[in-house]
C-alpha cells in the first residue's frame, strides 16, 4: 500500500508462532503475554512510528481485550518491552520529555533496539526505520530532545486528521524539513516546519529568517507547527516577513481539539 495510514496498515504474519533460540528467555515466564508482545512488535517494525500515544491508539483500536491507551495493560505492556531480562537486554527504548515549561505536556518515544530488530529479523517480519531513527541520524535528535518530541507528536496528530506523514523527508533541497505531510485525495506533499520554543534575540531571528528561506525553495509558501498558540503567532510574525503564504498551526491546539487543522493562515491559504 502507497500510504499506510492508521485505519488501513495490516500487519504481517510472523513467520514463527513463538519466539525460538535465543529470544526464548525473553518469554520464559511471560508467555502468555506472547500474542500482545509480538503484535506490539510487528507494529512498531511496520509503521516506524515512535509516538507511544499513537502506537497504543492502534494496539486498542485492533485488541478489543485493550480497553483504552491508559489501561494497565498498555503500561505493562511497555515495561515488559522496556525493561527487557534484568534490565540488560531490551527489545525496545523508550524516553520521555517534557516539552513545556508548565511540566503538563509530556511527550513518550518508543524504538526498536538493535536486539529487538534482530529478534524481528529471526521472527521474518521486516521492519522500516523509525521516526526516531531518522531523527537521530539526520536532524541530531538526541541532542534536541524537545524539538524531537514535538515531530514525533505532531507526526501523530497529523496522521489523526488523515495526512500520511515521513519525518525527515529525502527532498533535494538545502533544508531537510522536519515532516512532510502527503494529502491522500491529490497526492501533494506539504512540508512542515516544527518549531521548538527558542529564546528571541537578533541572533535567532536572523536564523529564522534563513530558515523560512530555505524553505521557500521546497514550496512557494511556509508551514508552521509550533508548541502552542503564542509561539505559534511569534512564528507567523516571522516568517511573513519572508513568505507571501503560509500556513500555520500549534500542538497545544491540535491536541486539545480534534477537529481543527490550521489555526492561521495568509496569503493565497487564506
Amino acid at each position: 500500500m502507497k500510504y499506510p495510514m492508521p485505519d488501513n496498515l495490516i500487519l504481517p504474519e510472523p513467520l514463527r508462532s513463538k519466539p525460538t533460540g535465543d529470544f526464548a528467555w525473553y518469554w520464559r515466564y511471560r508467555g502468555k503475554f506472547w500474542p500482545r508482545d509480538i503484535k506490539a512488535l510487528t507494529l512498531m517494525a511496520t509503521s516506524g512510528w515512535s509516538s507511544r500515544l499513537a502506537l497504543s491508539q492502534w494496539l486498542v483500536d485492533h485488541d478489543p481485550t485493550i480497553n483504552s491507551i491508559t489501561s494497565g495493560s498498555i503500561k505493562r505492556l511497555w515495561k515488559r518491552l522496556a525493561d527487557g531480562h534484568k534490565h540488560i537486554y531490551t527489545l525496545v527504548d523508550q524516553r520521555n520529555v517534557i516539552i513545556d515549561r508548565a511540566h503538563n505536556f509530556q511527550v513518550s518515544m518508543v524504538w526498536l533496539t538493535e536486539m529487538g530488530r534482530e529478534f524481528l529479523a529471526e521472527m521474518g517480519v521486516p521492519w522500516t526505520v523509525s521516526e526516531w531513527d531518522r531523527l537521530r541520524l539526520l536532524h541530531n535528535g538526541p541532542r534536541q530532545p524537545t524539538h524531537t518530541a514535538m515531530v514525533i507528536l505532531a507526526a501523530y496528530l497529523f496522521r489523526q486528521r488523515g495526512y500520511y506523514t515521513v519525518v525527515c523527508p529525502t527532498v533535494e533541497a538545502r533544508l531537510r524539513p522536519d515532516l512532510m505531510l502527503v494529502d491522500l485525495n491529490t497526492g501533494n506533499p506539504l512540508y512542515v516546519e516544527v518549531e521548538a520554543p527558542r529564546h528571541t534575540g537578533k541572533t535567532k531571528r536572523a536564523q529564522l529568517k534563513r530558515k523560512w528561506e530555505l524553505v521557500l525553495e521546497l514550496q512557494d509558501g511556509v508551514v508552521i507547527c509550533a508548541l502552542n498558540p503564542r509561539q505559534r503567532a511569534q512564528r507567523v510574525n516571522s516568517a511573513k516577513r519572508v513568505a507571501l503564504h503560509g500556513l500555520a498551526t500549534d500542538l497545544r491546539t491540535l491536541s486539545h481539539e480534534p477537529h481543527t487543522l490550521w489555526t492561521y493562515a495568509w496569503g493565497r491559504y487564506a
